[in-house]
């Protein structure tokens, strides 16, 4: 029975919670492997899951994971922590006009205290000072030279603040450093939610009257037994259930029994032995970057995270670059990476396309492996949208191959391949293969 991702398991104690929104660990010179395919078993057939392979990252627990704000203002933002920038750039003072009202401000300055240090001005600046201390000082005491070096500093240093801030000191060092105040910190989990709004207490189960199970999840939070492949994972259980109220005993049945480890993945496995890069299964993206902070990209992205999800990889992606720039690296494997895992979540199926003779390790690490011109592959391409009628084969496969936009007529190509697809039927009992 197909039960969407909704799997039981057997008993497990998983580790800590492997800190999700951390640093990841460095990887291993081999790649790691990938978890096997989903089967369609029962929720009483999975073997037994294995606890996460690697030790926790250095970063916030599950609970202050799920605490942490996401906020999207456009397609392919990092979410997690984002703090939106306003739409335009302020106004900025070019670097030459600041350090020429800096160098203004500081001559400024030292002509006014070499006035004042040769009694251009008078003696009114020194009056404070012979309020404050007694007359016996000024007969040529030390005491008296003593205050006299320290009223001096403390006007140097007023001097030095008034024109300092009318030459706006401060804003040319943090420009001459390279600190543009353009990036946004991460914005501090709130230290308390709502017990409504509090993910890790599961609310979306205590509202449709599982309080039991849902008391049974957040402890597992709390205790540290629960990652965050677990918490998608079982979520999307959730989510099926509601869609198919038949699977709720079985549902509660799991999860009463094995908290955390319940619905696991056919293959027993509820982590991937080591990440490559940034992911939250919260929101199913993962972070393959930073958008550049210059002139050329929109204010609005600039230093901002730049992470793909299942929604922007569904309108397909294109990357160009030569040889050795680290395309594979920096972006097929996080993408990889990431359907992994949203396949250990119950989230997605990893499916490959490739030619015989790949060499893509064992096709056990995929849900489905498609060796086009493999007469041996178990899965192939079906070309004609599972008909077996030449005509409308024909017809199927043209629109494919010329495309079905209004300035295209693909009537003549139908024609051809009806010309050849008929023939080939009636001589073979069945459609070309790829």
């Amino acid at each position: 029975m197909d039960t969407d991702g909704t799997h039981d398991s057997r008993g497990t104690h998983a580790g800590s919670v492997p800190r999700p929104a951390g640093p990841p660990p460095m990887p291993p010179t081999t790649p790691p492997p990938v978890p096997p395919p989903p089967s369609s078993a029962p929720f009483e057939t999975a073997p037994p899951p294995a606890p996460p392979g690697h030790a926790p990252d250095a970063g916030p627990t599950l609970r202050e994971w799920l605490h942490v704000p996401r906020t999207a203002d456009a397609p392919g933002t990092w979410t997690y922590g984002h703090r939106p920038r306003p739409p335009e750039e302020p106004e900025r003072t070019p670097v030459r006009q600041l350090v020429s009202g800096a160098l203004i401000s500081l001559l400024a300055g030292m002509l006014l205290w070499s006035l004042l240090w040769n009694g251009y001005l008078g003696g009114f600046w020194l009056w404070p000072m012979y309020l404050l201390t007694p007359d016996a000082w000024w007969a040529g005491t030390p005491e008296g030279a003593i205050a006299q070096n320290i009223y001096n500093a403390l006007v140097i240093g007023g001097l030095l603040f008034v024109f300092g801030r009318l030459g706006r000191w401060p804003e040319l060092v943090r420009r001459l450093l390279g600190r543009s105040g353009g990036t946004e910190p991460v914005t501090a989990a709130p230290a308390h939610p709502e017990p409504e709004d509090d993910l890790a207490e599961w609310p979306e189960l205590r509202a449709a009257g599982l309080g039991e199970i849902a008391a049974r999840l957040a402890s597992e939070v709390r205790e540290g037994r629960m990652n965050d492949v677990d918490y998608a994972r079982i979520r999307r259980a959730w989510h099926s259930v509601r869609a198919d109220p038949s699977r709720l005993t079985a549902f509660s049945e799991a999860v009463r029994g094995k908290g955390a480890g319940a619905c696991v993945h056919p293959s027993g496995k509820r982590d991937l032995p080591v990440r490559a890069a940034r992911h939250d299964l919260l929101v199913r993206q993962v972070r393959i970057g930073t958008v550049h902070d210059g002139e050329r990209n929109p204010y609005p992205r600039r230093g901002t995270g730049l992470a793909l999800d299942p929604v922007l990889l569904g309108t397909s992606l294109l990357a160009v670059g030569p040889p050795g720039a680290g395309k594979t690296h920096a972006l097929v494997r996080p993408v990889v990476e990431s359907l992994a895992l949203q396949a250990l979540a119950g989230q997605a199926a990893v499916i490959v396309v490739c030619a015989a003779g790949t060499e893509l390790g064992p096709a056990s690490a995929y849900d489905v492996v498609v060796r086009l011109g493999d007469p041996e592959s178990v899965y192939d391409l079906d070309l004609y949208g599972g008909t077996t009628d030449p005509d409308e084969a024909a017809v199927v496969l043209a629109e494919g191959l010329v495309g079905d936009l209004t300035d295209t007529d693909s009537r003549r190509a139908t024609t051809a391949l009806a010309q050849i697809l008929g023939p080939f039927r009636a001589a073979h009992g069945r459609l070309p293969a790829v």
